[in-house]
């Protein structure tokens, strides 16, 4: 168990792009494409040499991009699959069956994708107060002034602050449960609005979810980059192993809660 580490710098969340890309710009050597909707990647024989993507997002005009070394192909879990299997790069099964060439056949690819489900649970809080609390009226306004001058306080932090790895039974060999606390607690059914009572929050999902021939739909549903990709199955969820770990995840969760000691 130990706290988060957070990408802040002078009080400031600060993203990839402000830490290594905006530095980078200052060379010369780096040019950002934005509204850029990558389509596919050009080969030549089984060798990746350039990209295409719609100039000014979906549906605008192809552009080619050659590349004088390597292609670096970095687009996130779903959109980095969905560009090689619409590359021809995948099953030639399914590739074959959406009438794409296939340049390399490569089953794996895209298929296999679970979502790691995060049950929260909430408790309320005595004698000390939330974020819930710090967020609105005066409360926020010294908040905003504490920062100002120090660079400190509520808005300095980010809304998970402790990790927490465990195991769903003494007879695991290593942790196969992860643990986050929050100083917070959500409204139930809304995305991000916080509760007006004290609260707290903790969730727990599990590590390595394994059984990944449970959900084997694949990513791409056509030859067009603009669909959007499969979305992930939640079919895995429902294996005996799995629940398990979930069951065992939410005692572990409220414990901590219950010996949680706040200082915000």
């Amino acid at each position: 168990m130990s706290y988060c580490q957070r990408t802040i710098e002078n009080g400031l969340r600060m993203s990839a792009a402000k830490a290594f890309l905006h530095p980078a710009r200052k060379r010369g050597n780096v040019d950002v494409r934005t509204h850029a909707h990558v389509t596919n990647i050009i080969f030549e024989g089984k060798r990746a040499v350039g990209v295409r993507y719609l100039k000014g997002g979906k549906g605008g005009a192809p552009v080619e991009v050659r590349a004088s070394k390597e292609v670096i192909l970095s687009g996130g879990t779903y959109n980095s699959p969905q560009v090689l299997q619409l590359s021809g790069v995948g099953s030639p099964e399914l590739l074959q069956s959406l009438g794409i060439e296939v340049r390399h056949a490569l089953p794996g690819v895209g298929e296999g994708l679970q979502d790691h489900y995060a049950p929260r649970s909430v408790a309320r809080v005595k004698n000390i107060r939330t974020i819930n609390e710090l967020r609105r009226g005066l409360s926020l306004w010294v908040e905003a002034l504490k920062w100002a001058t120090t660079r400190r306080g509520l808005l300095s932090l980010s809304p998970t602050m402790v990790y927490c790895f465990w195991h769903s039974g003494e007879t695991t060999e290593s942790s196969d449960l992860q643990l986050t606390f929050t100083p917070a607690s959500y409204k139930e059914g809304v995305q991000g609005q916080l509760e007006d009572e004290p609260g707290m929050t903790v969730a727990s999902w599990q590590q390595r979810p394994g059984e990944p021939r449970l959900c084997p739909r694949p990513l791409v549903r056509s030859v067009r980059a603009a669909d959007h990709p499969d979305q992930l199955s939640g079919r895995g969820d429902r294996s005996p192993r799995r629940r398990r770990r979930h069951e065992a995840g939410a005692p572990a969760a409220r414990v901590r809660a219950a010996r949680a000691v706040l200082r915000l």
